[in-house]
């Protein structure tokens, strides 16, 4: 039986864990300092898709420091902007 995520200690858990939640309070920061930015992309008429892609592409961009975590923060932030874009 294969396992697909070895834990070594709880202590690597928890400094995952740590670095998930810092890198969700950064994207929640990043988007109140770009709100009115997208805003204004979304009232010239820009798709929330195309939105989305800036911001992702920017979280690409910063994720790639550590390549263990990068899948984990991608998904979270993903699915932060997701949700905040779409309320906009």
């Amino acid at each position: 039986m294969s396992r697909i995520l070895v834990v070594e200690d709880d202590k690597s858990i928890r400094e995952e864990l740590v670095k998930l939640a810092v890198s969700v309070i950064i994207v929640h920061n990043r988007f109140n300092n770009r709100k009115k930015e997208l805003c204004l992309f979304r009232q010239i008429g820009m798709e929330k898709g195309k939105m989305l892609r800036i911001c992702m592409i920017e979280v690409l961009r910063e994720s790639l420091w550590c390549i263990i975590t990068a899948p984990l923060v991608l998904i979270a932030q993903f699915i932060s902007y997701k949700l905040k874009i779409a309320k906009l």
